[in-house]
């Protein structure tokens, strides 16, 4: 099987708690230019986004030229060097006397956990540099995705994260297994999760410990999160968040996200083994969950489990019931009634009006879960791209899924994500 094939299944089965990390390719056997003399410094160009201080749509063709000129020789330099993750972007966990506390170089993490006014619980991990007043990223990762100290090691966190100076808070997706126990509800969709992120936000200004630390604020999503990204940039920009948390909130960037749920499940539950491998992987992530949701029974006890579009449908339907009696904390939102009020519901470009917020998303064609051609590329072509400045869509032929970092070097992602945060930062000296 070829080198290619192989990553793809390996993503494919990681996708799902977001540990992809994407193929290597390229040779070269000579080392890099020095930062001064080299063209495809990443450094280089996150200095020369904050001399310019770009809208979004620039900020993204901008990157896309970077990876036109500068792809083939990042990718290169990612296989030649062959470096150890592990050693780059996850230092030596330190022992700490405060119990549930594990010190990362010059980071803390502690567990996160928030319960809302409409009684759900929020989990997640929550990681500290310092207690200068920094730039804040609240962030939600993909689909099954539980994030806590125990994952942490493993995720995205310690690995993209750890090399941005800013402070994180890093949420479980609402199909994840803590989420399912601890609300005993399945939530699917982007128009349900963008809660999380902006109810964060206000408490993050309003009732946190942590106000007087706090520079910005800037939303974050992977795949399943990035919809929830994509929506919370919609909800913030048509109002829906107090005055003073909106005057924080800067940016909202979404990695290969999700903006249209229902093509988005029927791609992925196709024929083949893709729709195979991920039928029976999300089959028995619900039934490990099936003690915690009593209400939907009969959508858990049918036998045998359909295939394709009908079982996409049944995951639609355990969504569409949970979020038919959602109470929301943003105010006078609508519950989808029916499914196709659902689906349209989790169809950004139907509910979007304005992208008011900086808006980046960031997608790979080649990605075989969240089918570009059917999400970002529609977002980019879209009228709604035409008449907003601020929302930015840069597609790279490769990437995988979210895999940006195993194609590319995660130096060059924590660039772009660094260039983009602090372009639309109060400061930039971090």
């Amino acid at each position: 099987m070829k080198l290619r094939s192989i990553v793809f299944f390996y993503t494919l089965l990681l996708a799902f708690s977001h540990l992809c990390y994407g193929k290597k390719t390229g040779l070269s056997d000579s080392p890099p230019p020095s930062e001064s003399t080299d063209p495809c410094s990443p450094n280089l160009f996150v200095n020369t986004v904050l001399k310019r201080h770009l809208a979004t749509r620039n900020f993204a063709r901008m990157t896309k030229s970077y990876f036109d000129r500068c792809g083939e020789t990042l990718r290169a330099r990612n296989s030649s060097h062959d470096e150890n993750i592990n050693e780059i972007f996850r230092p030596s966990e330190s022992p700490s006397s405060e119990p549930g506390v594990i010190r990362v170089g010059e980071t803390t993490i502690r567990n996160f956990i928030l319960k809302m006014p409409n009684g759900m619980m929020i989990k997640g991990l929550i990681a500290l540099k310092d207690q200068k007043r920094r730039p804040w990223i609240i962030a939600k990762c993909g689909v099954f995705c539980t994030v806590t100290a125990a994952t942490s090691r493993s995720g995205h966190m310690l690995e993209i994260f750890n090399g941005l100076p800013f402070n994180i808070i890093f949420v479980s997706n609402r199909t994840a297994m803590d989420f399912i126990e601890s609300n005993h509800r399945f939530d699917l969709g982007g128009y349900f999760e963008a809660e999380d992120l902006i109810y964060i936000s206000q408490w993050l200004i309003h009732s946190s410990p942590y106000i007087n630390i706090v520079d910005s604020i800037h939303l974050l999503g992977f795949s399943l999160g990035g919809a929830a990204a994509v929506f919370a940039n919609n909800f913030i920009s048509r109002g829906y968040v107090d005055m003073e948390t909106r005057q924080y909130i800067k940016s909202v960037t979404a990695l290969c996200p999700v903006t249209n749920l229902q093509p988005s499940l029927n791609f992925l539950f196709s024929n083949g083994i893709r729709g195979s491998v991920a039928r029976n992987f999300t089959w028995q992530h619900l039934q490990k969950g099936r003690p915690f949701l009593s209400f939907v029974e009969p959508l858990l006890n049918i036998n045998p489990v359909p295939w394709q579009k009908r079982f996409a449908t049944l995951i639609g339907e355990m969504g569409m019931y949970f979020g038919k009696r959602q109470v929301n904390t943003l105010g006078k939102l609508p519950n989808p009634q029916n499914m196709e009020e659902y689906w349209k519901f989790n169809n950004y470009l139907a509910m979007a009006r304005n992208v008011e917020l900086p808006l980046f998303v960031w997608a790979g064609d080649d990605d075989n879960v969240v089918p570009t051609d059917q999400n970002a590329k529609v977002l980019e072509n879209s009228v709604l791209a035409m008449h907003s400045p601020e929302l930015g869509v840069t597609t790279l032929p490769t990437g995988g899924h979210c895999a940006f970092g195993g194609e590319y070097g995660h130096n060059v992602v924590i660039s772009v994500l660094k260039a983009f945060i602090l372009n639309n930062s109060p400061h930039s000296q971090y």
